[in-house]
């Protein structure tokens, strides 16, 4: 059940894997408006499971609370598993049009493509294998390796050192819900149940995770979560379309100039005028 339980989790993760907002700066232009200067660092990581062959689809994904939308990404996978996710480079919550950027994965080739839009850059790189990182860009401070200590008891013969053993961490109570159609797509519900012990006389609080997924698909439609003050969160997937893809989406567009990487490299981006 825990790896089952990864594996949703994977399926249904938003946050932006291997990127991080390096510096921000921000300055007034002459007529009073505000120009964000921003470096986005991306590293290298694996790709995560396998391709999904014979299945394409492109989707809008979007979260929701509260009545409000927000859009999250644009996602397009053809029917050689190669896919394209378009999104808008994150700023704060008050910087809506920062520059688009564009990720292809593409199976074929065993290339990942990030796609510069302001600098016209194509960054390719060959994702590294499981369970090994890209070489870092950036030298690192040099780390002397000696032998680890040993402990002595009273007779004063040396003992090996010790170990701690972590045991593994259980999967939540889930429940599954059955069967239903979203967007025109066959999904399978399971409801993920935490219980949080609360330090005010010996109450537990719950969060809750209901999970859509499409076996078919192999993505999570909808997820609902609810945290332990009853504020629900809604990402899904809309406007999901089962054509095949125009095969110039997996491509690098004219006009960009191609730049290999063998590791961490940056993205610059400016907002505003």
């Amino acid at each position: 059940m825990r790896s089952s339980f990864l594996a949703l989790l994977l399926a249904i993760r938003c946050c932006l894997h291997g990127q991080s907002l390096e510096s921000a700066t921000a300055t007034l232009n002459p007529i009073g408006g505000v120009v964000y200067d921003a470096t986005f660092n991306f590293i290298p990581t694996p790709l995560e499971g396998l391709a999904v062959l014979g299945f394409p689809f492109s989707a809008e994904e979007v979260v929701g609370q509260d009545g409000q939308w927000s859009f999250l990404r644009r996602i397009v996978r053809d029917s050689k598993g190669r896919t394209r996710v378009e999104r808008r480079l994150p700023l704060g919550p008050n910087v809506q049009e920062t520059p688009l950027l564009v990720e292809i994965s593409d199976v074929v080739g065993g290339f990942v493509y990030v796609l510069d839009s302001q600098a016209k850059i194509a960054h390719r790189y060959r994702p590294p294998e499981p369970g090994t990182a890209a070489a870092p860009r950036r030298s690192t401070a040099a780390v002397t390796v000696g032998k680890a200590p040993t402990e002595s008891k009273d007779d004063g013969l040396p003992q090996p050192p010790k170990t701690a053993t972590l045991s593994a961490i259980p999967a939540p109570p889930s429940e599954k819900l059955g069967a239903s159609v979203i967007e025109g797509v066959k999904v399978e519900g399971t409801r993920f149940t935490i219980s949080i012990p609360v330090y005010d006389g010996g109450s537990r609080r719950f969060t809750t995770s209901e999970i859509w997924t499409s076996p078919e698909l192999q993505i999570a439609v909808l997820t609902k979560t609810t945290d332990m003050g009853g504020v629900e969160k809604t990402v899904r997937f809309r406007n999901i379309n089962r054509a095949e893809p125009d095969t110039r989406l997996f491509e690098v567009p004219a006009g960009y100039r191609l730049q290999d990487e063998v590791g961490e490299f940056n993205i610059r981006a400016t907002i505003g005028q």
